[in-house]
């Protein structure tokens, strides 16, 4: 049995109800079954199957595209999978696939790559409160006494109230002895009633109001209620339990306040490890505590499970992308009214990926290399306790605006010659001066940076041509792309200039460009390489 996942409940219950229903309408008697379980790949996979007639293959891959004109089709319209199912099915990075056992029928495999809940999300077993006291404000004796039962699963000590005023004056065996500060209040909002605000002063403990109307979701908002976390009813066993859990184990500062100790705290999601390097350098300089995720399923852990200020989110990491990743994230906080800053970081700086961000629920973009100036004015940006910054470094374009609503980065970002590949001699070999910019003037961490990109490089050699001599253009673009990130950071325009020209031509499908794309690239890494030592010898 598969694990919990996160995912659209709405999109993927629409498509489900979709094949059930055309299986249902091509079987006139026999058998449909729904299964679920979890893929070879680790995928949450759903399939449903039918003993109705057997089809053929015209009529097979007429469930996963639509049927061409010059394509009479004597199927039923309900056993078509029409454009929005597939499209549903995209959305959610996923896949179909049909089958056309022998026995005869039809198997239909939903495929989706939804992240699976850590088991720190689990419902909360009996020692989560650890015997601590919980004042839990409701008018309604039958609901107060489900509430209670569940606290005291919990191993907290229920202390039940019918009202805000009760419970500020009102005496308990439990609150002898204690201070405040070691209660938690829950209070649960009454019918037709506005949502009581507890006094701070009075109620100097963590707090958590159940409402009946949607809760706020950011956590000013929240916070201008006088409570730490809200969450919509009914209330349910789960809700409740994991609410507590959350508000009375938190060891760290809440969300929106990751950064007691001065320091703003930052999630770096980032797998090219030439990015990471020069990206924790410039955060350093920035007075940012960094934590590091390599893929998007351990930056989806870390949120759930530690506060922090802002999140970097580079949009190709592996596993879960940036785009899965960030929808994960918002998807998880939506009833727990917390949010937290997601910025963009791409090397394909366009409007489509800038859109794509939005519909992710990212809120900012950057696009790499980025720079020290726009890095720092975006922390100003979206960290309300970092001082001012003041206007964007330079010019209003030379920093993202908020997606899909800014800017293009500033004029410059773009390298000569991206028209053709005769423009190469025109970009320039090496930027000394951009590249120890960038590492904040410090030449070890440029050299700790450059022996990264050599380990990449080699990987690179290696893995290429047999991508080249197999057909495998995703791994040649895939390859090309983090060369050139690596390449812009470390001021090797020419290599980043053609290690762009490489992805297009791969992601396009231009093989006829591909094999001089290459040798151009290797001869432009060994000239980079050359002239970085020569650099480094005379500065020695």
């Amino acid at each position: 049995e598969p694990d919990s996942a996160l995912g659209d409940p709405r999109r993927v219950s629409t498509v489900v109800r979709y094949l059930i229903r055309s299986a249902v309408a091509a079987t006139s008697e026999g058998t449909v079954l729904v299964e679920v379980d979890e893929g070879p790949e680790g995928d949450f996979r759903i399939a449903v199957s039918d003993s109705g007639v057997p089809l053929g293959e015209r009529e097979l891959r007429t469930l996963v595209r639509d049927p061409q004109p010059d394509e009479p089709s004597d199927l039923p319209d309900e056993a078509l999978t029409p454009s929005l199912c597939r499209e549903l099915v995209a959305l959610m990075g996923g896949r179909l696939t049909v089958h056309n056992p022998s026995g005869g029928g039809l198997r239909v495999v939903l495929s989706l790559p939804l992240p699976r809940t850590p088991p720190q999300e689990a419902i909360p077993g009996p020692r989560t409160l650890n015997g601590r006291p919980v004042v839990l404000v409701c008018t309604n004796p039958l609901m107060a006494g489900v509430s209670a039962e569940v606290i005291t699963e919990l191993g907290g000590k229920p202390m039940a109230y019918g009202s805000l005023e009760e419970a500020n004056s009102g005496d308990h065996p439990e609150r002898s002895g204690r201070e405040r500060s070691d209660e938690l209040l829950v209070v649960i909002q009454s019918p037709g009633r506005p949502l009581p605000r507890p006094d701070a002063g009075i109620w100097p403990g963590p707090r958590i109001a159940f409402t009946r109307d949607d809760p706020p979701t950011s956590p000013s908002d929240v916070a201008s209620t006088g409570f730490d976390q809200a969450a919509l009813l009914p209330l349910t066993h789960r809700t409740l339990g994991a609410a507590c859990l959350r508000l009375a184990e938190r060891s760290a500062p809440p969300m929106g306040d990751a950064s007691s100790d001065g320091l703003s705290r930052v999630l770096l999601v980032e797998d090219d490890p030439v990015n990471q390097r020069v990206a924790e350098s410039m955060l350093d300089r920035l007075d940012c505590s960094v934590v590091r995720a390599d893929n998007g399923e351990d930056a989806l852990r870390l949120v759930m499970s530690e506060p922090f200020d802002l999140v970097l989110m580079d949009c190709e990491v592996p596993g879960l992308d940036g785009f899965q990743t960030a929808q994960a994230i918002r998807a998880w906080e939506q009833p727990q009214a917390r949010r937290v800053p997601i910025v963009a970081l791409t090397a394909r700086a366009s409007t489509e990926d800038r859109d794509r961000a939005l519909r992710a629920g990212m809120d900012d973009f950057m696009a790499k290399p980025i720079l020290i100036e726009d890095l720092e004015w975006m922390l100003g940006r979206w960290l309300p306790h970092r001082d001012e910054v003041g206007p964007s470094p330079s010019s209003p374009s030379s920093h993202s605006e908020q997606v899909g609503s800014g800017p293009e980065r500033a004029p410059g970002t773009e390298l000569p010659g991206r028209d053709g590949v005769k423009g190469e001699d025109e970009v320039v070999v090496f930027d000394w001066d951009a590249a120890l910019s960038r590492m904040g003037g410090d030449p070890d961490v440029f050299t700790q940076v450059f022996t990264l990109f050599q380990a990449g490089w080699e990987e690179v050699q290696r893995n290429v041509p047999t991508a080249l001599a197999q057909g495998d253009l995703a791994a040649v673009a895939a390859a090309a792309h983090r060369m050139k990130g690596s390449a812009g950071n470390l001021g090797a325009l020419r290599v980043g200039h053609l290690a762009g020209r490489l992805e297009d031509a791969a992601r396009s499908g231009q093989d006829g460009d591909l094999g001089h794309l290459w040798l151009a690239l290797d001869e432009a890494v060994e000239r980079f390489v050359r002239d970085v030592h020569r650099r480094t010898t005379a500065g020695a």
